[in-house]
């Protein structure tokens, strides 16, 4: 993957890509990495597309490393349906909408409507169920509240301003696990309360 970083930003300092602009002209961006994932951000250019392809092609002969066409996706922002298709055909690759959830995080999507959210409720619900409350001591649940609460909401909250009633609705689940908690234990001696 280095090796493939590299190439690419040989190939946008000698203007072959070009990528693409961030507000600031001086400021623009061509690819990101996550894991086993590339992202590539680019002017809406035949030109450009064919040079992707190009790296990808001598990343898979050098690396050895296979490219899965049939998993990957092309997305165009503000681009009209047949210009999408015509480079769809060209990359052999599926065909994305605006609106997608990448790594969890919806993408595309305002963020500022509550019914965005919903997903990110949900997995706080699952996290902190009433059945994982019952077999946990007082210090499992808030090590577990800790734990659900840090990591995802930095995870979400990272990118997105949350609306109010979303954190109204994400601590009214927080404080339900500990209620359900204590009612369910009788031997229970104290109660541990969390401010977050």
């Amino acid at each position: 993957m280095e090796g493939l970083h590299i190439c690419i930003t040989e190939k946008v300092r000698d203007g072959v890509l070009h990528g693409a602009s961030l507000g600031n002209p001086l400021i623009s961006i061509s690819h990101l990495f996550y894991a086993d994932d590339a992202i590539f951000v680019c002017k809406w250019h035949r030109e450009n597309l064919e040079a992707i392809l190009q790296f990808l092609d001598t990343f898979h002969t050098t690396s050895g490393f296979a490219i899965n066409m049939e998993k990957s996706v092309l997305y165009g922002l503000g681009v009209v349906d047949n210009d999408l298709d015509t480079m769809v055909n060209i990359a052999r690759c599926a065909k994305g909408t605006t609106h997608f959830a990448y790594l969890g995080l919806q993408m595309g999507a305002s963020m500022n409507q509550v019914s965005n959210w919903n997903g990110f409720i949900e997995k706080f619900k699952k996290k902190l169920s009433g059945w994982q409350a019952n077999l946990l001591s007082t210090g499992g649940r808030a090590t577990l509240v800790k734990s659900v609460l840090g990591s995802m909401s930095i995870y979400y909250l990272s990118l997105y301003k949350c609306p109010e009633t979303v954190i109204n609705e994400i601590e009214n689940i927080r404080a339900s696990f500990f209620r359900v908690a204590r009612m369910t234990n009788e031997g229970c001696i104290g109660f541990v309360g969390i401010k977050f």
